[in-house]
């Protein structure tokens, strides 16, 4: 399953991109669901980082297509964007917010299959390096490598990364698996560490990026060790 979002005023193109999504991804046996925004400021002001690709119109009333692309970064700077235009000279702005593509009006097949084939590549690379975090509100996406560390307390495991505190139900043993082959530590009964975020060791207190500390039990300190001279040496970055 792909989360699409359409970003088009026009609803005669929209309806033109859904047609050409739903006939890719028939092709490719690919489940997806896209949202239809009518204005860059309905999409950015509800933006959350559930979607796997934005189709955006340039040329927007308000605030366009580049303006709402340069907000978006702020909050995701990884999402693909393919700009859709009528004027193709307006596509060289878009490296200016890392765009994936552009495709030109009137949309053709042919050309926005190879746009998306190029989106699925990307989409495909980054859902290796996220989890689906599911809460009572709905759920979140988050990348791995945002994660600092998770702490377990009281049936709740609490994810804490770069930008965002997530909050959902379970235990350590639900998690512990995945996450200790994707370059976390746990020190203790309580905390999963993201080696990457690790900063220092002292004594039973290990310091985290964003002045977070964390107590390691005296019986895993020695693993510790070894485990992030393994990873700095070498190992995952």
């Amino acid at each position: 399953m792909i989360n699409v979002a359409i970003i088009e005023d026009e609803e005669k193109e929209k309806d033109v991109l859904l047609s050409c999504l739903k006939r890719y991804c028939s092709a490719k046996r690919t489940e997806f669901f896209a949202k239809w925004f009518k204005n860059a400021e309905m999409f950015i002001e509800n933006y959350t980082a559930r979607y796997d690709l934005v189709f955006m119109d340039i040329e927007l009333p308000g605030m366009n297509g580049l303006q709402v692309s340069k907000r978006l970064r702020k909050f995701d700077a990884e999402v693909p964007i393919v700009f859709v235009t009528n004027m193709a000279q307006y596509a060289a702005n878009g490296y200016s917010v890392n765009a994936l593509d552009f495709i030109v009006k009137p949309i053709i097949y042919d050309n926005f299959s190879l746009s998306m084939s190029r989106a699925m590549e990307v989409i495909n690379r980054r859902a290796s390096g996220f989890i689906t975090v599911h809460t009572a509100e709905g759920f979140t996406k988050m990348a791995l490598s945002s994660i600092r560390y998770i702490e377990v307390f009281n049936h709740s495991v609490v994810y804490h990364a770069e930008t965002q505190t997530v909050k959902t139900y379970g235990a350590l043993k639900d998690v512990e698996e995945q996450f200790l082959q994707a370059g976390f530590f746990k020190c203790s009964r309580c905390y999963l560490v993201n080696l990457r975020h690790v900063v220092a060791l002292n004594n039973l207190t290990i310091e985290i990026s964003g002045n977070e500390q964390i107590q390691i039990s005296r019986l895993r300190r020695k693993d510790f060790l070894e485990a992030v001279a393994a990873y700095f040496g070498g190992g995952e970055k």
